[in-house]
C-alpha cells in the first residue's frame, strides 16, 4: 500500500467494509505519516463502537453499502473523487461481493475513460485472486474487464488459521495498477462487455455451441468454435470484438 501511495502520488485512501478497523489503525498510521486524508465505508452500524475511535485520529467514516453509495454524489466523496487520479481504494473483502465491487471502482462503465482510480490492495478469495491477475493461464470474466485498464498482481496467500473464526478456502493479497494506456478503446471495451455478458452464463460450454445457442447475438470466428470463455488469450478475444 505504501509503495502504490507514493508510485501514484496518493492523497487519499479509500477502505471499504473496515469492520472492526483492524487495517483501519494500520491506515491511519500510514496516512499520518504521508499526511493522506483515509476515508472508511461501512454499511454495519454495529461496527461503530470499533471505529468511534478512530475518527479523532483522523478517520472520516461514511455509513452505508458500498454497492448502493453514489460515489460522485456523497459531498465527502465527491469532494475526495474531483481527481480521483489520487485515490487508493483497499479492503479486506467478503467474497460475495468482490466481483461488483471490483466492477464499481475499477471499470469504466461507472466512470468515465479518465475517471479511474490508479490501482488498490485487497484480501480477497485466493480462487479468485488466481483467475483475475494479469498473467492468468484461466482468465475469468472479471479478468477480462480488470484487465483492460489495470495489471493485476497475485501478492501473497493467506492461510484459514489468520481469521478467527477460519473460512474454509485460503485467501490471498491481490494489488491493482493502472495501465499508463488502456487495453482497448473505449469503444471495443464495450463491445467486449457486451460479448462477456452473452458468454459468460454459459462458460463451461465450447463458444461454438454458445454461438449457436444465441442464435446470431454474438459472432465467433470459426477458429475458436472449440475454445470456451477461460482458454482465450488476448489476442483472441481481440479477434472476437473485432469481427
Amino acid at each position: 500500500i505504501s509503495t502504490l501511495t507514493d508510485d501514484f502520488g496518493v492523497d487519499t485512501i479509500i477502505e471499504i467494509w473496515p469492520w472492526q478497523g483492524v487495517l483501519t489503525r494500520e491506515l491511519l498510521m500510514l496516512c499520518a505519516k504521508k499526511s493522506l486524508a483515509c476515508i472508511a465505508l461501512e454499511k454495519d452500524t454495529g461496527m461503530e463502537k470499533h471505529l468511534r475511535p478512530y475518527m479523532g485520529q483522523g478517520l472520516e467514516l461514511i455509513w452505508g453499502d458500498v454497492l448502493d453509495l453514489d460515489l460522485t454524489d456523497n459531498w465527502l466523496l465527491a469532494d475526495k473523487i474531483q481527481n480521483i487520479s489520487k485515490v487508493l481504494v483497499v479492503g479486506n473483502l467478503p467474497y460475495y461481493i468482490t466481483s461488483p465491487i471490483f466492477r464499481k471502482f475499477f471499470s469504466s462503465s461507472v466512470f468515465s475513460e479518465v475517471h479511474l482510480f490508479p490501482g488498490g490492495v485487497f484480501l480477497i478469495q485466493k480462487e479468485v485472486a488466481e483467475k483475475i491477475m494479469t498473467g492468468a493461464a484461466k482468465k475469468s470474466y472479471l479478468r477480462w474487464i480488470l484487465g483492460v485498464h489495470y495489471t493485476v498482481e497475485y501478492c501473497f496467500t493467506v492461510p484459514p488459521w489468520a481469521f478467527t473464526p477460519p473460512p474454509k478456502v485460503d485467501s490471498a493479497v491481490v494489488s491493482f495498477r493502472k495501465k499508463n494506456k488502456p487495453e482497448l478503446y473505449i469503444e471495443k471495451e464495450k463491445t467486449l462487455l457486451n460479448v462477456l455478458n452473452h458468454i459468460s452464463p454459459y462458460k463451461r460450454k465450447t463458444l461454438g455451441k454458445i454461438q449457436k445457442m444465441l442464435e446470431g447475438k454474438i459472432h465467433i470466428p470459426k477458429n475458436l468454435h472449440t475454445k470456451r470463455l477461460e482458454e482465450l488469450n488476448r489476442e483472441e478475444m481481440r479477434e472476437i470484438i473485432e469481427m
